[in-house]
Order: C-alpha cells, then structure tokens, then sequence
C-alpha cells in the first residue's frame, strides 16, 4: 500500500455526496490507497460507508475513536492515531472532514514525495462555499458557481515545490511516511487540549531529522467547504453531569471533567487552558508554544507515554507492519 488518507471527522454532512466522490474519482491505483475514516457522529454510517466502498471498488477503514485520555471537546490527535493503527499505506496523507479534492491530488502528492528523498508534501487549502444550487460538477467534484475560477485555475499544471517549515505541518492537507510517525509514537495526544496537535507532530518529525515541501499547485491542494451554522449544533444536548465528567482542580486550575481518566480542556476558558500546558512541563510559553518550547528543548521524545498508548504494540497487535 502506498498512501493511508485519514480523516476525522464528528459532523453529519457532506462525507459521502461531497468528500468520498472525490477520493472514488482519483488517477491514482486505486489498488494503492486507502481511506481511513475515524467517525464520532453519534449515528453510525459505517453500512453507508461500506456501501459506498463496494460500489465504488475502494478500499475504506471505518472505526469509532479509541478511548480518549485527555478530553477535549474535539480529541483530533486522539482520533488520528487511532487512524495510524490501521494504516497500511508508506505515506500517510491527513485531510479535514468538509473536504474535496482534484483527481490527480494523489498522484501529485506522491509523485513529489518519491522525488524528494527525507522530504513529505504539504499542500494549500482553499475555502469554498457550500455546494448547494447552484452549483457544477468539475473535477469530480462539485463547486460552488462563486468557486469556479478557484478551482479552474490556470497554474493547475505549473507545480513549484518549495521547503517549508515544520510549522506548517496543518493537518487539514499534509503527509508524511508512517515509519517515521511511530517513531515518535503518533500525535501527542495532550495537545488536543490546545488544538496544537498538526504542528506539534511536524515539530517532533522535524526534531528527528525529516523535512517538508511546500506544493504551490491547485493540484496539491485541498478544498475545503465553509461550515454553515447547522454544522456547528449539537446533535443533541449533553451535559458533563450525563457524562461522568466531574470538575477537578489541576495545578489549582479549574478544569471541567478533569477527574477521572484524564485532564481535559472541555470548557475551560481559552487562556487558562493555554496555562495549563505551561503548569505541566514548567516551560517558558503556554499553550502550543509551550509544547514545540518543550519537543524543541528534549533529547528524541516519544509522544504519549504517560497515557499507556503504544502505537507499534497497537499495530502489532492487528497485525500491521512495525
């Protein structure tokens, strides 16, 4: 297998009539990818999803997260790692759910990473509206009338690869070989708490010695549908108190659902919870800076030690390769 596409995603919308077609229609092998969808909508779509990979003759992983240590109102790293277990695929490519792409993205991406050597592509992201009427179908995918000179630009074949840092590693269209993933043992799952979780990963595989490239190409990037305001409502109403999840006090902050299983970032407010980072690791900056300030000051660090969670046990255990 050579590319893993893994996407999380929680919301109802536009995975099957927006973002699957795209990937269906793509020029690469379709023998030589697989999508892995990591799906925390309350309501299963996996007979949806397996359906759709059947008729499209895909080869599509669907799976509910694990079990979050640090909970937070989105667990991102968390589901993502849950998503590299069952990954096959060299290079792991990581999308945003609300997300489309053009059909020769796959075959860009790993063209540019085979000539490249120590070196994994990172793409652009471009807004587009919702797809509702009126709309067209182009590339496979289906855009916007306000979109089109977006999507139809005239660079499409005039790839210009540049190096770019370890902070733009952005998981919303970025990738990079699993082999060197695990050796920092996935995403650091703490920093979900700060939402932080893309660049801290980029800032670890750099710390290790890998690279990446920018790719200024329509055919590299990623496009990704505002969210209306339906997205954002709640499937249905929840409180803590239904979840189990008490407030507790961490390092004389207050946090909501703290007790338990783990630390949690779940409505606490946004300076805060940024202090929290800087309380554990006793760093200079809070939040994200903090953690890249800690990654950056330590000797090679494995992620995620202090939650239990090993991802070349848990591979070996499905019997994926280490």
């Amino acid at each position: 297998m050579k590319i893993s596409i893994i996407i999380p995603t929680n919301r109802k919308e536009r995975l099957l009539d927006f973002e699957l077609p795209s990937f269906a229609r793509q020029t690469f092998p379709i023998e030589d990818f697989e999508v892995v969808i990591i799906d925390d909508y309350p309501d299963s779509r996996q007979q949806a999803v397996e359906e759709f990979a059947k008729k499209n003759d895909m080869n599509i992983k669907w799976m509910r997260c694990k079990k979050p240590y640090y909970r937070s109102n989105f667990n991102a790293g968390c589901a993502r790692n849950t998503g590299l277990v069952h990954a096959e695929g060299e290079l792991v490519v990581f999308i945003d759910d609300y997300s489309c792409i053009k059909q020769l993205y796959l075959e860009t991406m790993w063209q540019i990473y085979k000539e490249n050597p120590g070196y994994s592509p990172i793409g652009g992201v471009v807004s587009i509206e919702q797809h509702d009427d009126p709309y067209y179908t182009i590339y496979g995918m289906k855009v916007h009338v306000k979109d089109l000179q977006k999507v139809t630009n005239e660079l499409k074949n005039d790839i210009k690869v540049i190096e770019a840092p370890s902070n733009a590693f952005y998981t919303s269209n970025a990738s990079a070989p699993l082999r060197e993933i695990m050796k920092v043992n996935g995403f650091l799952e703490m920093a979900d708490l700060t939402r932080e979780e893309d660049v801290i990963l980029g800032a670890a595989l750099a710390k290790n010695g890998w690279k990446f490239v920018y790719v200024n190409s329509p055919e590299a990037s990623v496009y990704h549908m505002k969210h209306s305001e339906e997205t954002y409502r709640k499937y249905k109403t929840v409180t803590y108190k239904d979840l189990g999840w008490d407030t507790a006090i961490i390092k004389g902050r207050i946090t909501e659902g703290g007790a338990g299983g783990g630390w949690s970032g779940l409505q606490t407010k946004g300076d805060e919870m940024q202090l929290i980072t800087k309380d554990i690791f006793n760093t200079t900056y809070p939040g994200s800076w903090g953690l890249i300030e800690f990654i950056n000051n330590s000797p090679l660090y494995k992620f995620n030690m202090e939650t239990g969670f090993d991802l070349v046990k848990e591979r070996k255990k499905i019997g994926n390769w280490t």
